[in-house]
């Protein structure tokens, strides 16, 4: 048999106002959205470091010319 375990108001309040966790497919959407987010962020980087590359690369040639 199961004790019985005395709780506060305001324990019980917490219980109440506590979220439920979020479903197996909840999670799984909430993660492929933070994944092309990602790989969007990822993208822009990678084009923002070739134009650094392709700037940097003008002004040696121009010092050097």
């Amino acid at each position: 048999m199961g004790k019985i375990k005395w709780k506060t108001q305001a324990e019980i309040d917490t219980e109440k106002n506590t979220p439920k966790p979020a479903t197996q497919e909840e999670r799984i959407q909430e993660l492929e959205q933070e994944n092309k987010l990602l790989k969007a962020q990822n993208l822009a980087l990678v084009k923002q470091t070739e134009f650094h590359e392709e700037v940097l690369a003008e002004i040696i040639l121009t010092i050097n010319a």
